[in-house]
């Protein structure tokens, strides 16, 4: 970290840890839509500490850690397969519902004809070459899937705290405000259509309850990131001052 500490503030540090877990976080989301789980996924998955993850939160959280705890709960030799059918009937648009498919693409939920090459990708595609994220061609999967609109938001976070670390509160701030941007427009504005399809779809309480952490979460993360623009605004002013 840079000597700037006639820059700092009394909750510097707390926003800063708050933004790595944040990005640990939404990666952590990322994983679970990218790819169905390796039986060394499921044996990783720390099944304790998403029972009391459920315990320690509130509503949409509180559920959907609870459902995939107790799911991960009574794994057995079958588990790795059921989530493997599961993903790829919902998640790879293996199986339809109401004549649709649940992936989790911006640009199917987004536009009304369900195409694939719209503005929505395209404003995706913009956002990330302007911080220099390139989904490798090797995913197969768009720039709009669900996984990489996640770790996006994640890339955000570390830059902002770097900002932190070099003292560059107005650039922290460009980019918190970027991210409720990023996350209202391009993940929110169409995410509970894709959850209510996946819904009918999906088999596994695993699955589903991920869809409730994955909308608690971006709700609680929007509250979040405002407390903490309206402290570093706030801040800011008061060092004009």
């Amino acid at each position: 970290m840079s000597d700037c500490a006639d820059k700092t503030y009394a909750g510097d540090d707390e926003v800063r840890d708050a933004l790595v877990n944040r990005a640990a976080f939404f990666r952590m989301l990322a994983g679970y839509y990218f790819r169905p789980m390796s039986q060394e996924d499921i044996d990783g998955v720390d099944v304790a500490a998403l029972l009391e993850a459920a315990a320690q939160s509130d509503g949409e959280l509180s559920e959907g850690f609870n459902d995939m705890g107790r799911f991960l709960r009574k794994c057995n030799t079958g588990t790795r397969e059921q989530l493997a059918t599961d993903y790829t009937s919902a998640f790879g648009g293996a199986v339809t519902c109401h004549d649709k498919v649940a992936v989790p693409y911006a640009s199917v939920f987004a536009d009304e004809d369900g195409r694939l090459n719209t503005s929505q990708r395209g404003e995706v595609y913009k956002a990330y070459k302007a911080h220099a994220f390139k989904v490798s061609a090797d995913a197969a999967m768009p720039e709009d899937h669900l996984s990489f609109l996640l770790t996006f938001l994640a890339i955000l976070s570390d830059e902002a705290r770097l900002a932190f670390d070099a003292c560059d509160k107005a650039r922290a701030i460009a980019l918190l405000d970027e991210s409720v941007r990023f996350s209202e427009e391009h993940i929110l504005s169409w995410f509970d259509s894709f959850a209510q399809l996946a819904n009918e779809i999906l088999q596994t309480r695993f699955y589903r309850g991920l869809l409730r952490v994955t909308r608690g979460y971006l709700e609680l993360d929007l509250q979040v990131v405002r407390d903490m623009l309206a402290e570093c605004k706030h801040e800011a002013d008061a060092a004009s001052v």
